[in-house]
């Protein structure tokens, strides 16, 4: 199945998400902190009269995996940085910081199989990952952001 897609790196890793589960990007816009919460949890943004909260997705991964933010090569494609991708889920507006995102391309979206070996920045996201698609001739991860919120580390931010 072909679609539109996002695309996107997260440290080293092509990624993307189809646009459909998009309902904007924002560039340039700076996150307002929120006390006591973990560091990936880049703080609320104000947009069109609603507060949204936005998490640094690369900290939030890093975190996850107990490990320090990996040195991503320059991207000769790479067209927006901190820009924040914002999805709704079940009425529910969330923004996701993404330093890198390359444009949007349409691409075929190819099964992605059950035994499949996940780079090691998305090995402990699984039920985010529907999809590979071959985009630039590398192959990309297709992430379902909105999947984000059946975590339970995503859901609760605040420090303990």
């Amino acid at each position: 199945m072909r679609t539109n897609g996002i695309v996107y790196r997260i440290n080293n890793t092509l990624c993307a998400t189809v646009t459909s589960e998009v309902s904007e990007v924002i560039q340039n816009a700076k996150a307002q902190s929120v006390p006591l919460t973990r560091p990936w949890l880049s703080g609320v943004i104000h947009v069109r009269g609603s507060i949204i909260p936005v998490t640094d997705f690369e900290a939030f991964i890093n975190e996850q995996k107990g490990s320090a933010p990996e040195q991503v090569a320059p991207v000769p494609n790479d067209r927006s940085s901190n820009a924040i991708i914002i999805f709704n889920q079940d009425n529910w507006a969330y923004g996701i910081k993404i330093s890198h995102i390359l444009g949007l391309q349409n691409f075929e979206i190819d099964e992605i199989p059950d035994d499949v070996v996940l780079p090691n920045n998305l090995s402990d996201l699984r039920e985010i990952v529907t999809g590979t698609a071959t985009i630039y001739g590398e192959k990309a991860y297709l992430l379902s952001l909105p999947k984000l919120t059946n975590i339970r580390a995503f859901m609760q931010p605040h420090h303990f």
